[in-house]
């Protein structure tokens, strides 16, 4: 068990180098974001370096290490000032880390191993190392499935490779770790401030309770999306805090404090930054949260609507700089390349009683989520109606947001997806993750103002040992990285390699399954294999014809057959038995000879290993 949570060396090595670049981001933040929201320095610092290194990097090509060496010097600089004039760390983070130390160290242990990981966001981050440079038409081919897709994801682990001398594979697990204990601050924040004692931030029970509402108490966290390099938790973990910031804006507007209203639309805006450069759809969740202000600024007497207008436009500033310059770049690099609404005439109208009723199914399934939003709408349509309070202005931002976004779904399913698709609504939970965790927050802050925190003194300390030992428990759940299936692949590649000449072209042939094995082949033969082609379920089907005309389509030197078949064997010519692996390579344009073959460790039927 406990070798399980214990890292490498070189991911200890992982580990020291994002701390050091986070450390960096907060000083960077808490410089530049004053005296506005602690515990949103670190997301502050990231919108600042995705502004610099997206001009910069955009401006001159080539330049992006030197700009992120000095991005790093500044950061460092600017935390070791913030920590002599008033202390980095807000009051309650010493205790936020010691509490997750053991969630940070079983994560750091982790290795990638989830599907985008391998088709998008490790390609982004190498591909920064390796070339210094945005992807475009005149430098190296981009291998990740998007090139058009901005790169703020990618730039935590990005400088942490810089200070490492190297590409770190887990860098961005480990980033998205410390998002996820950072939500936990804002959370233990909304806590303190909602009960009206500032103190509370000083207790390691509220801390505990806070981790845990942040973690496995919210409904929308799963850890095979938070616990990787995935831009999904950063996107709510932005999203939550673009909000919590505004909303505390439209609070200084209230009572007339201009100075500290000016920082936090500051901070607004920079964390915008990050959102809007996390995914190309985040615009769309960053007008909903302004949408959301502006609504509570028709409606609450308090404040002035023409001068708060005005804080929208401090907040919009910032976080459109990055984002019009990457959609410059797209537009003349990669034109036509992007994910689109098709003309009215192909919008599939004809089938939204059919998505609604799949959305509604899907909804059903994830009570829990979709029962804090139906909350958080109710709790909304009363504040719009009388506005009296600071949980309806947060509850409102909350209900526009997530409202509005299962909207903006459901029109992208008409109108951008393709039918299948659209019918079986694709990833609708998983986008809904990134308005989540707003909700909950609001939801949250309103309890806490009704809750004063009256524990018992048992309680006191067995919710910090709950927060301790649960990893310990749990690990089997958190540790899915530890997949025999993957493990072997893994296993199998490394040999591989030496095998393989340089440039060689390798086709992975894997009938079974559903393309995985294949998008992680091709991402361990980086810089080995000149090419990787995927033949998996259904493309082409499992017969001796279709699989004879992708490799006469792609011309492969070598052939990686995962699970043989009676379709695999009659196309190489070699006999191939279950319960192994294969390497083949051409022979002249002949036939098939065999290199190397792998035998399953421990399995009786190569079936079994399917993950």
């Amino acid at each position: 068990m406990f070798g399980e949570f214990l890292p490498s060396l070189s991911q200890l090595g992982a580990l020291a180098a994002v701390t050091s670049t986070l450390a960096a981001l907060g000083g960077l933040g808490a410089l530049a974001g004053g005296r506005g929201l602690r515990s949103a320095d670190l997301v502050v610092g990231w919108g600042l370096v995705t502004i610099v290194l997206t001009l910069a990097g955009l401006a001159w090509p080539g330049s992006l290490s030197l700009t992120g060496w000095g991005c790093l010097g500044a950061g460092l600089l600017a935390a070791v000032i913030t920590i002599r004039q008033r202390g980095l760390l807000p009051p309650s983070l010493p205790w936020v880390l010691v509490l997750a130390l053991p969630l940070i160290l079983m994560v750091t242990a982790m290795q990638p191993s989830q599907w985008d990981e391998f088709s998008q966001w490790l390609h982004s981050v190498r591909y920064l190392v390796e070339n210094n440079a945005f992807p475009s038409r005149a430098g190296p081919v981009f291998e990740g499935s998007f090139a058009a897709y901005p790169f703020a994801n990618s730039f935590p682990a990005f400088l942490a490779s810089l200070l490492a001398g190297g590409f770190l594979e887990n860098a961005g697990a480990i980033v998205n770790v410390f998002v996820c204990i950072v939500y936990c601050l804002v959370l233990a924040e909304l806590m303190a401030e909602g009960s009206g004692r500032p103190q509370a931030l000083r207790s390691p029970a509220v801390i505990a309770v806070a981790l845990l509402a942040g973690t496995v108490g919210n409904p929308t966290f799963v850890p095979k999306v938070v616990f990787t390099a995935y831009a999904d938790a950063p996107t709510a973990l932005a999203l939550t805090l673009v909000g919590v910031l505004g909303w505390r804006m439209l609070a200084a507007l209230a009572e007339d404090d201009l100075i500290r209203a000016r920082r936090l639309a500051l901070q607004a805006g920079l964390v915008g930054a990050t959102l809007l450069s996390l995914k190309q759809a985040n615009l769309v969740l960053f007008l909903l949260a302004l949408m959301g202000m502006a609504a509570v600024m028709l409606r609450d007497p308090a404040l002035r609507r023409a001068r708060s207008g005005l804080y929208l436009v401090m907040i919009m500033v910032p976080a459109l700089l990055p984002y019009l310059a990457w959609r410059w770049h797209v537009t003349h690099q990669f034109p036509g390349a992007e994910f689109v609404v098709r003309p009215m005439a192909q919008w599939a109208t004809d089938i939204v009683p059919e998505i609604l009723a799949r959305m509604g199914s899907v909804a059903s399934n994830k009570g829990g989520h979709f029962t804090v939003l139906a909350v958080v709408l109710v709790l909304a349509l009363r504040a719009m109606l009388r506005m009296r309070t600071g949980f309806d202005r947060l509850v409102v931002i909350a209900a526009f947001i997530a409202l509005g976004y299962n909207a903006f779904l459901l029109f992208a399913y008409v109108t951008a997806f393709d039918r299948g698709e659209a019918l079986s609504v694709a990833s609708f939970w998983r986008y809904n993750m990134h308005v989540g965790p707003v909700a909950w927050a609001a939801l949250i802050y309103g309890v806490a103002t009704q809750w004063r925190w009256s524990l018992p003194q048992a309680a006191r300390w067995a919710l910090p040992a709950l927060v301790l030992v649960a990893p310990l428990v749990t690990v089997k759940f958190f540790r899915f990285d530890l997949r025999a299936p993957k493990l072997y692949v893994r296993a199998v590649a490394a040999e591989m390699r030496p095998l393989l000449p340089e440039g060689a072209r390798l086709s992975v042939v894997d009938p079974a399954d559903s393309g995985f094995y294949a998008l992680l082949m091709k991402y361990l033969q980086h810089g080995r294999a000149s090419a990787v082609d995927r033949m998996y379920l259904d493309q082409p089907p499992d017969t001796p014809e279709a699989i004879g005309k992708q490799l006469g389509r792609f011309a492969p030197s070598h052939a990686w057959v995962h699970i043989p078949t009676d379709a695999t064997r009659r196309v190489f010519g070699q006999p191939l038995p279950a319960g192994a692996s294969y390497l083949l390579a051409r022979d002249g344009s002949a036939g098939w000879t065999m290199v190397k073959s792998w035998p399953y460790p421990g399995y009786a039927n190569p079936h079994d290993i399917r993950d």
